[in-house]
């Protein structure tokens, strides 16, 4: 009987481990160290450069990192040359609407007009290097332009006639501020030591009852206060310390879930080895990265960020090799010495009458519905005023945003992505995710819903769990229980008239919750609102 019951008790133990939930969740922690170039000029005294434009304002905005700016001939000199935008076409599009009555019979026809302007920028810009090759790049494209849409043929004809003087600035001024943003990155990735901040992600358990759910977000905790010490110019030493517990409780995970062929079980190791793989190659420890890259591997869980793992490390210990260091975190000292006035020329005063709002970049990492990632830039256009941390991005990217990355030959380039991919994107550590719903907001009506009238929007995520999840879309509260077919918008005429009832309807099957959803403990707030989600997650069975 002993033997029996002891026997029952190893089983009952051994289920219990294989039934804990296993839900990783993607946090993001902010991480800073110092770009290395792939054409660095080793011999400090050596780094110097000067910069000749036509557009004075150009020039003045060119910085190399680690480098002292001269007025005169220098080790590295770039020369610009910014023509100005040509229009090439200016047309007027035509779209109909058909308006039909309830027997489907044509009762009218609307027509819509919109002005589409077809304009080119051109340019180009060389690099002289006393130490190497000259090098030169073109600038600029042809790109389209489209006005407001009219209900009149005349009226979308005279928006280019009214405007042609402020849409040829307008389009100048864009022209420079991308030119000078390329040709920023492309001499720093050559020669320039660039301050960079990175959201780096990292895989913690998302699962209450599992018995390492606390340990991991412990273990979160502790990563942010540590890499939020991290900075580009001091070195990591002092924060090793730190460190080793971190990576010594991710290994300690491991040998709980040793079972091969359990997925639960190897994506907990596979979150141990990834996020130790990621903190050694943060804290310039290639070799200790690689070790944890083949783990990720090894595990079968997802072996392409083994894969991707094991590409960094290789280009991080490529950039040690070529600048002859062992770290990313040193002083830099970045000095302009070329006695610039910041005075406008004659040709700069057409590009330069600008309104105070002005194109300013935000990093982003976006993702698709399969798990692939882009990283690059949002653009914005905003007055210097303006803290960026604190946008709300709904208001500024309803249903499509345009992300800017580099080619392999550092050009500039560009692509949409949209929400009806059901996409992600992330910035300041804030995650904007694909959500369907009506929206009552009336800038977001249009013709482009679909026929029960719901629409995907990027929206901020304020709590997401797989029971209900909580957005914000502008000034409205979106609540997705999973399971349905859309969200609900809480701005909505239904929520507005019986907001308690219809916060109850949604966990009916909840019946506590919904005893206190009806004698109104929750509110239509984002922190009322998130308590309800939770509570409903953590608290119904």
């Amino acid at each position: 009987m002993k033997r029996s019951a002891l026997l029952l008790l190893v089983g009952f133990v051994t289920l219990s481990s294989y039934a804990q939930k296993v839900d990783l969740d993607r946090q993001y922690i902010k991480v800073k160290y110092t770009n290395l170039p792939t054409n660095p000029i080793l011999d400090e005294s050596f780094r110097t450069y000067s910069v000749e434009s036509n557009n004075r304002r150009v020039a003045d905005k060119i910085k190399v990192y680690g480098f002292e700016k001269l007025g005169t001939e220098a080790t590295i000199n770039v020369n610009i040359d910014i023509d100005r935008v040509i229009i090439d076409e200016v047309k007027i599009s035509k779209r109909e609407k058909v308006n039909k009555d309830k027997d489907g019979k044509i009762t009218s026809t609307d027509r819509f007009y919109t002005p589409v302007i077809t304009y080119s920028t051109r340019g180009s810009y060389s690099v002289k290097n006393s130490q190497g090759k000259p090098l030169s790049f073109t600038l600029g494209t042809q790109k389209t332009h489209k006005g407001s849409e009219y209900n009149s043929y005349s009226k979308a004809s005279n928006y280019y006639k009214n405007n042609s003087a402020n849409l040829k600035s307008k389009f100048q001024r864009e022209f420079v501020s991308n030119s000078t943003y390329q040709i920023n990155r492309k001499l720093n990735r050559l020669y320039g030591y660039e301050p960079y901040v990175d959201n780096e992600l990292f895989w913690i358990l998302d699962s209450k009852k599992n018995s390492d759910y606390a340990g991991h977000n412990k273990a979160l905790a502790d990563m942010k206060s540590m890499l939020g010490k991290i900075s580009h110019e001091a070195p990591l030493d002092e924060l090793q310390k730190e460190l080793d517990p971190i990576v010594a409780y991710f290994e300690s995970v491991v040998p709980n879930y040793t079972e091969v062929k359990k997925k639960k079980h190897r994506k907990m190791r596979y979150a141990s080895y990834y996020n130790i793989g990621r903190l050694y190659y943060h804290f310039d420890m290639p070799d200790k990265a690689l070790e944890y890259a083949n783990k990720v591997i090894e595990n079968d869980y997802d072996k392409k960020d083994g894969k991707r793992l094991i590409k960094d490390v290789e280009a991080l210990k490529k950039a040690f090799e070529v600048n002859k260091l062992t770290t990313r975190h040193f002083p830099v000292v970045t000095v302009d010495n070329s006695g610039s006035n910041d005075v406008a020329s004659a040709e700069d005063e057409i590009v330069d009458d600008a309104p105070v709002a002005k194109d300013k970049y935000i990093e982003t990492i976006f993702t698709n519905s399969d798990g692939s990632t882009v990283e690059g830039k949002l653009k914005l256009k905003l007055t210097d005023d303006v803290d960026v941390s604190k946008l709300d991005l709904t208001k500024y990217f309803k249903n499509s945003l345009k992300v800017y990355t580099l080619d392999d030959d550092g050009n500039a380039k560009s692509k949409n992505y949209f929400a009806r991919q059901n996409a992600s994107y992330v910035v300041n550590g804030s995650e904007y995710a694909a959500v369907k719903f009506n929206s009552n907001s009336s800038e977001s009506q249009g013709n482009t819903v679909s026929l029960d009238g719901a629409k995907f929007y990027f929206a901020k995520v304020l709590y997401k769990s797989d029971k209900i999840s909580v957005y914000q879309y502008k000034n409205e509260l979106v609540l997705f229980k999973a399971g349905a077919k859309k969200a609900q918008s809480t701005s909505s005429l239904a929520f507005s008239i019986g907001f308690k009832k219809k916060l109850a309807k949604l966990v009916a099957d909840c019946p506590d919750l919904a005893s206190l959803a009806k004698e109104g403990s929750f509110s239509n707030t984002g922190e009322s609102l998130v308590a309800f989600a939770q509570e409903y997650k953590d608290g119904c069975k």
